[in-house]
C-alpha cells in the first residue's frame, strides 16, 4: 500500500492515442518542434506551465467538474492579454 499523498501510477494510454489522432489529423501538414527551456517569462511558456500544473493537480485532487472550468476560466482570461492582448486559448 502507498503512504497517503504518493502518486499512483498513470495510465497514458488515452494520452499516447490522443497524441496519435491529432498527428494523424495533420498529415500533409509541416509540424515543427522547438525546446524552450522551462520557467524563462516567455508567456506561453508560462501559460503551458500553468495548465499542466492544473491538469496535474486536478487528477490528484479529484477537482469537480465546476471548480475545474472556473480554474481554467481563469488561465483562459490571464492568456487573453499574455501577448499583445491576442486571446491564446479559444472558448471551450
Amino acid at each position: 500500500m502507498s503512504p497517503p499523498g504518493a502518486l499512483q501510477p498513470f495510465d497514458d494510454t488515452d494520452s499516447v492515442a490522443e497524441c496519435r489522432r491529432i498527428l494523424g489529423s495533420a498529415r500533409g501538414v509541416d509540424i515543427s518542434y522547438e525546446w524552450v527551456r522551462g520557467r524563462n517569462g516567455h508567456p506561453l511558456n508560462e501559460l503551458a506551465d500553468r495548465l499542466a500544473v492544473l491538469a496535474r493537480r486536478s487528477r490528484e485532487m479529484g477537482v469537480d467538474g465546476v471548480t475545474k472550468a472556473r480554474m481554467i476560466a481563469s488561465i483562459r482570461e490571464d492568456a487573453k492579454t499574455a501577448v499583445g492582448g491576442a486571446p491564446l486559448l479559444a472558448a471551450a
